[in-house]
């Protein structure tokens, strides 16, 4: 697959006149689309998706773009067919810069995981006097981690003062647990195996049914509380 650049009208009208000045140009986006473009057009036709400006580098003088397409960013399947590269002139308005057209279409489908990168080269303008519009989403650098672990370390660091700093920091915790002796209604008790010997209250509500205190032996009665019911056997 090769890819073929031509100057839009626009684009070699801004071109001469940076030339001219002894200005340079900004690269603002690229569009693909699956169309023919005119160069007299004022944009794109048929544009499909927006691929991203991934870095600008110099290649023998020239500037060379660096331009990352997924099929997944795609609405729909389409034939790609050519990329248009917008720019702007300093103090002046974006408009159709350049068009790449592929030697060959190229199915583009957004169920499939595709991913192409390609190089677009501006040879007239010095590559120093082009400058790019670098699409931040997905692109990382070295500055950009550091900076946001430093940002997320002084962030922690405060939230750790303003911790230290607050006498009710726990308070929620706290009134959440139990305290070490505390009653919970029978109620709550339905299943288990009690871990120890269990006395039930001695009172004198002779008639009515509860837990009492049971004492098996071959022994007479003797001591015991109120409610306490003693069983003697024969050994």
């Amino acid at each position: 697959m090769r890819l073929t650049g031509t100057y839009t009208a626009a684009g070699a009208e801004m071109t001469a006149q940076a030339l001219a000045a002894g200005s340079g140009l900004t690269i603002t986006r690229v569009e693909a689309g699956a169309g023919t473009t005119a160069t007299d057009a004022a944009a794109l036709a048929s544009i499909c998706q927006t691929p991203a400006l991934i870095r600008k580098q110099a290649e023998n003088g020239a500037c060379v773009l660096e331009v990352l397409m997924n099929s997944g960013d795609a609405q729909t399947a389409y034939t790609l067919r050519e990329l248009g590269v917008y720019a702007r002139p300093e103090n002046g308005t974006e408009r159709l810069y350049q068009i790449f057209r592929l030697d060959e279409g190229l199915q583009i489908d957004p169920q499939a995981d595709l991913g192409i990168t390609f190089y677009l080269t501006e040879r007239i303008l010095p590559a120093e006097t082009v400058q790019v519009v670098l699409a931040q989403e997905g692109y990382v650098t070295a500055e950009s981690c550091s900076s946001t672990v430093a940002a997320a370390a002084a962030e922690a660091a405060a939230a750790l003062e303003e911790h230290k700093t607050d006498a009710n920091a726990h308070q929620a915790l706290f009134s959440a647990k139990a305290n070490a002796s505390h009653t919970h209604p029978a109620g709550n008790i339905t299943a288990g195996t009690l871990g120890g010997r269990v006395t039930a209250q001695a009172d004198t509500a002779y008639t009515t049914a509860q837990v009492r205190n049971i004492v098996l032996s071959s022994a007479n009665p003797s001591g015991g509380s109120n409610g306490s019911v003693w069983l003697k056997y024969e050994a």
